[in-house]
């Protein structure tokens, strides 16, 4: 794939107190014709999450047309899986509804956190409402702290297909625990209920990888579908790759992504969270995060040329 990089668009910091800390894990969504809704989570200065969003136009993604002054999507009741932040996984439309699909974090005793699934629910892409305060994804034997949608698909009439990252295990790395997790599918009637025990892995990763998540779909056509993803190493490397399919079943990796961190600036040590959207006019545009986890903002790319 060939790019041309848009620099950094946008970043919640110098805006929001709400986001002093970061901004990150972008979902683009086209809310109307001529404007892209960038729903991403914004941190807090004790780097605790809650979700929001920032317009751009869709022919040209710098310019920043709007924002959220206030969450769309505050974090949960005390006690509840989503009490310490979150971010975001995917945005669709099911009929006249606009599903939020996100990632809630608890902290808990033993270990780092745990991380399961939720969604919520607007009519308007603005105002949202929890479809549940318990998460939709929860553990199971193949995830135990973590399990989280982060790109899902209508595939036929009653048939969702999710692309979700699950974890059980922990990385120590200069004495600080990291989590270890990997790309799985699973399968749901409605997009809402999905049965524990029922995901299969697809194996991206390489051997140096200990990290390989957030997933998220992309179609170039129907019979050409992308799945986009970060992978981390012991040395700190963060970045991004991609897999081809033409059945959204059999996956084979590429080397080829094209987007790697800038020789300076926001981007230039890390290159994390890609996802894809393709405007009203056929031009493709990657949304990403740069450095430390969103504290260098999010930027934007157009795909120049595939293949």
């Amino acid at each position: 794939m060939i790019w041309k990089k848009l620099g950094k668009i946008w970043e919640a910091k110098t805006k929001l107190k709400w986001g002093s800390m970061s901004t990150l894990t972008p979902a683009p969504f086209i809310l109307k014709k001529g404007v892209i809704r960038v729903y991403c989570a914004m941190r807090d200065n004790k780097g605790v999450a809650r979700l929001g969003y920032f317009d751009v136009d869709e022919k040209n993604p710098k310019k920043v047309i709007g924002y959220s002054k206030k969450p769309v999507l505050d974090i949960g009741v005390k006690g509840s899986f989503d009490d310490n932040g979150m971010l975001l996984g995917d945005v669709i439309k099911v009929k006249n509804e606009i599903r939020m699909y996100y990632v809630g974090f608890q902290i808990v005793d033993k270990v780092k956190f745990i991380a399961y699934g939720g969604v919520a629910i607007s009519k308007d892409g603005k105002n949202f409402s929890r479809y549940s305060n318990s998460p939709i994804i929860d553990r199971d034997d193949n995830g135990l702290y973590i399990r989280a949608i982060h790109g899902i698909k209508i595939v036929s009439k009653e048939k969702f297909q999710a692309w979700i990252a699950e974890g059980s295990d922990w990385e120590k790395i200069k004495n600080k625990p990291y989590p270890r997790y990997s790309i799985a599918t699973i399968f749901s009637k409605d997009g809402l209920n999905f049965e524990k025990n029922t995901s299969k892995k697809i194996r991206l990763g390489k051997k140096d990888e200990y990290r390989i998540g957030r997933p998220k779909i992309f179609s170039l056509n129907k019979n050409t579908h992308f799945l986009t993803f970060t992978y981390g190493k012991a040395d700190g490397t963060y970045e991004s790759s991609y897999a081809i399919s033409k059945d959204l079943i059999n996956w084979k990796r590429k080397d080829d992504f094209g987007l790697k961190p800038s020789k300076k600036g926001f981007d230039s040590i890390h290159l994390a969270y890609p996802a894809l959207i393709k405007n009203s006019c056929g031009d493709v545009f990657c949304f990403y995060n740069g450095n430390n986890m969103g504290e260098g903002g999010i930027g934007a790319a157009k795909l120049i040329k595939y293949k």
